[in-house]
């Protein structure tokens, strides 16, 4: 069996488990399941894994392999200019270990592997791999609402950008939070059959480029 195609199996497993138990929208950590997958080939005598085997350097590598990616047009510059304006700012995302990776590295051009990302708050990151929920759950954004009245900032006062109209849009209206549908680029946005004018699922604001989010800020 291909190791691609018993890591989405094993995935789609955990998954299955979870939602049994409760979870509606659950996640996996990337590690932990390679540690499975890898393992179980290798009591198989399938492979041969080494005592000193990284799987996180390896679900790295093989995640850079199968998924390259890039930042979106001017985004080093407009997050610059939010910090500069001395804004809070926070990430809720389906992600894994390596977001945080990847995102230091298009912001700095170096490779910080601390869990944190520059220009970012700790407190105010919410990864799915970490709690082990993930996006369309309103789960995540609940967290950051928590922490954010902590400032005290009202959920009225958060704005949260994104691309997707289940994932993104919907669940942080649910929670108040005003939201912004970035819909510039076709191959990363997500209606899914969501009529983003409808009265119900509207967003605050629909931006083809993210420098308008600098114009709807001031």
């Amino acid at each position: 069996m291909l190791i691609r195609t018993l890591l989405f199996e094993t995935i789609t497993r955990i998954h299955e488990e979870r939602k049994k138990n409760g979870i509606p929208f659950p996640e996996i950590n990337i590690i932990h399941v390679w540690q499975e997958v890898l393992e179980s080939q290798k009591v198989k005598d399938v492979m041969k894994i080494p005592d000193t085997f990284n799987y996180r350097d390896f679900a790295f590598i093989f995640e850079l392999f199968n998924n390259p990616v890039c930042p979106m047009p001017e985004m080093k510059e407009i997050l610059t200019s939010l910090s500069e304006k001395n804004l809070i700012l926070g990430i809720i995302s389906n992600a894994q270990f390596y977001t945080p990776i990847l995102l230091n590295y298009f912001l700095t051009g170096t490779i910080v592997d601390s869990g944190g990302i520059h220009l970012f708050s700790n407190k105010n990151l919410f990864f799915s791999y970490q709690y082990l929920r993930g996006k369309p759950d309103t789960f995540l954004f609940e967290k950051a609402k928590e922490s954010l009245s902590r400032i005290p900032l009202s959920p009225e006062q958060i704005l949260f950008v994104g691309n997707d109209m289940q994932k993104d849009i919907i669940p942080a209206k649910t929670t108040g939070f005003k939201t912004i549908l970035f819909a510039g680029d076709r191959r990363s946005l997500r209606l899914h059959d969501i009529n983003p004018e409808s009265p119900e699922t509207r967003p605050d604001a629909i931006i083809t480029e993210l420098s308008q989010i600098l114009t709807i800020v001031n």
